[in-house]
């Protein structure tokens, strides 16, 4: 069984640029590309991977065609920058996408995918999908990944150092503590304060949390991604005049009383237009659910994912590498080169199990 651990780049890339406090931009690029280094080699340091995998987002996406006002309030945030932030976050983002992008692609042995229309949510969904024998680690702070989760599958979050499972979320640390936390809005919430697991304590809030925090996010929806609520203001436990999502999700199944009644309630909207709950959810679920992907463009992700993975083997991985690192200075990335450089050489095992 093959190890692959799976980077959302873009995710790593905004978390080390709002760790950076230097106000100095030509310092903060020597800072970023550190750190982003950094990243990757703690995580290849715990995992041990056969291989790499980068995942970007593509020019475009297959959920704008579908819901024109997807994402469209991350412009408004932007408005809202000062303008030394606008410019640092310009300046950096020169360099990830002109410099740091192009080394992984051009001059190293990780597959490094990016498609048309296609987000990376949906290429990390697909390649595990197609290498589902295999152990699979994602390696983002992104609640849309939990998803993805099964036997073979974790997501280790860098920044808190936590590994989620399927069967219990604990610290990535040497001791890998247990912690509590429940589903809230479809995401892991874990509390600041007396987070650790106690003996006998559960390990997770139940059985299907998995599938419940999909269910839940696709009824709440995602302010972050301009996606709104299919049912505003329902509670998660039923009240007497109102099925809640618990209920309604513990009906889904057997598509009872609970199911009809929530999924056949209406709400209107501030202009006085009647919406039905069941059309808010599927056309919520259309662009949350990763297994929603059109199948036409499935099918062309997973023929470039397995044309990317079976790319030529670049010979010469450790001379541009190390000219990158003296090009920006990163000196102590330099005195440790060969404990991470190995991990950029490491092809993609011919021998692993697809679909």
């Amino acid at each position: 069984m093959k190890t692959f651990i799976i980077f959302d780049i873009y995710n790593l890339f905004f978390r080390a640029m709002y760790m950076i406090k230097e106000p100095d931009i030509e310092m903060c690029k020597g800072l970023l590309l550190h750190t982003m280094f950094t990243m990757i080699k703690n995580a290849c340091d715990k995992f041990k991977p056969t291989h790499l995998v980068i995942c970007s987002d593509g020019k475009s996406s297959w959920r704008k065609d579908y819901y024109s006002l997807y994402k469209m309030n991350r412009l408004e945030a932007l408005q809202n920058k000062s303008p030394a932030e606008v410019e640092k976050e310009k300046e950096l983002k020169k360099i990830f996408d002109n410099e740091f992008i192009p080394l992984l692609k051009d001059n190293t042995n990780v597959t490094f995918l990016a498609y048309s229309k296609a987000e990376a949510d949906d290429l990390i969904a697909r390649f595990v999908k197609t290498h589902k024998s295999d152990n699979n680690i994602i390696v983002s702070t992104d609640n849309d990944f939990i998803q993805l989760i099964n036997e073979n599958t974790i997501i280790y979050n860098s920044m808190d150092e936590r590994i989620i499972t399927k069967d219990c979320i604990f610290t990535a640390t040497n001791d890998h503590s247990p912690i509590k936390f429940k589903i809230k809005d479809g995401k892991v919430s874990i509390s600041r304060s007396d987070y650790l697991c106690q003996p006998n304590e559960p390990l997770t809030p139940m059985n299907d949390w998995i599938e419940y925090a999909l269910f839940m996010k696709c009824i709440r929806g995602d302010k972050s991604d301009n996606i709104f609520s299919a049912y505003p203001g329902v509670r998660e436990k039923s009240t007497k005049k109102t099925v809640g999502i618990l209920d309604a999700f513990a009906d889904r199944k057997d598509k009872g009383y609970n199911w009809q009644t929530f999924m056949n309630s209406t709400w209107e909207t501030p202009l006085g237009e009647k919406k039905l709950v069941k059309e808010c959810y599927e056309f919520n679920k259309k662009l949350v659910d990763l297994n929603c992907i059109p199948i036409e463009l499935k099918d062309e992700i997973d023929n470039y994912i397995y044309s990317e993975t079976h790319n030529t083997e670049k010979k010469n991985v450790d001379l541009p590498l190390m000219k990158f690192l003296q090009k920006w200075n990163l000196m102590k990335i330099q005195q440790d080169y060969y404990s991470f450089s190995k991990y950029f050489n490491l092809k993609y095992p011919e021998e692993s199990n697809n679909e």
